[in-house]
């Protein structure tokens, strides 16, 4: 395990950090705004933003009740420093509800709970 070795100031509120396994990328969960961001190491520099968005399992026909997900736990594919899962969590009840899997910005599976 490396020491972090630079800090830049950033236009959110991190509260979940992971480093790639090839220490390219650092994955942040920002609590404020609601998003998982990436920033390239060393420099730090904005990568990638990913807003989870609404909820996609409640019905159409049910009102949603202003429920937006914002990122929990990351976990980085160690062959693929792009291809990433979130956990998240919901803003009316701050429970896990469930884990999506990304390549970069494009979601390319879901499991709920």
């Amino acid at each position: 395990m490396r020491p972090v070795a630079f800090s830049a100031p950033v236009s959110f509120v991190p509260w979940q950090m992971t480093v790639s396994p090839d220490g390219t990328y650092l994955y942040v969960a920002s609590i404020l705004p609601r998003k998982l961001v990436r920033l390239k190491l060393p420099d730090m520099a904005l990568d990638l933003e990913v807003d989870l968005g609404k909820p996609t399992w409640i019905p159409s026909f049910l009102p949603d009740y202003d429920v937006t997900m914002f990122p929990g736990s990351v976990a980085v594919d160690p062959t693929n420093s792009k291809r990433f899962a979130v956990s998240m969590l919901s803003s009316t009840y701050p429970i896990n509800q469930g884990l999506r899997i990304y390549q970069d910005a494009t979601p390319v599976a879901e499991v709920r709970w």
